[in-house]
């Protein structure tokens, strides 16, 4: 169990069928409580914004 999980999003430009498509690139980190860091999850989504939530069944995470 992690006692804190971090969630971030970077936004970027990547290149997709010949044009330049902003995108977000989210990344879910888990820290134990010796400090062990886990990465629990990295997902790319067309746009940064409140339906990146919907990742956080698909990591098992409640009450997030």
């Amino acid at each position: 169990m992690y006692p804190v999980i971090f969630f971030d999003a970077l936004r970027v430009k990547i290149r997709e069928e010949g044009l330049l498509r902003n995108k977000a690139i989210y990344l879910a980190l888990g820290v134990l409580p010796d400090g062990t860091r886990d990465i629990l999850g990295i997902w790319i989504e067309n746009t940064e914004g409140a339906g990146a939530t919907q990742h956080h069944g698909n990591l098992g995470i409640c009450g997030a």
